[in-house]
């Protein structure tokens, strides 16, 4: 649990770092640290080297290969609509 949260601590202060904040402006009572926590879950459980393996490479055999980008990163998503006229690229983070 204390990497979990030291990892979260570390995604926090990127972004604040990318802000141009000064001090800690995002406290553990703040939204964007309950996301980074899910995130810093998930990036353990997928590159967090065991036992000469990451647990995604035990699971299924293969390695990860997907794209990652910035934690807090502006991206453009493709959702897939069934109406012709409805935008299908939106930004998230």
């Amino acid at each position: 649990m204390r990497l979990l949260r030291s990892h979260a601590s570390v995604l926090i202060g990127q972004i604040e770092e990318a802000c141009g904040c000064k001090s800690q402006t995002v406290g553990c009572n703040h939204p964007l640290y309950a996301w980074a926590l899910l995130h810093s879950a998930w990036v353990l459980n997928r590159f967090k080297v065991r036992t000469g393996m990451t647990p995604f490479e035990i699971c299924s055999g293969r390695s990860y290969n997907g794209r990652l980008v910035l934690f807090g990163e502006r991206v453009l998503a493709y959702l897939k609509s069934e109406k012709k006229a409805k935008p299908q690229w939106q930004t998230g983070l």
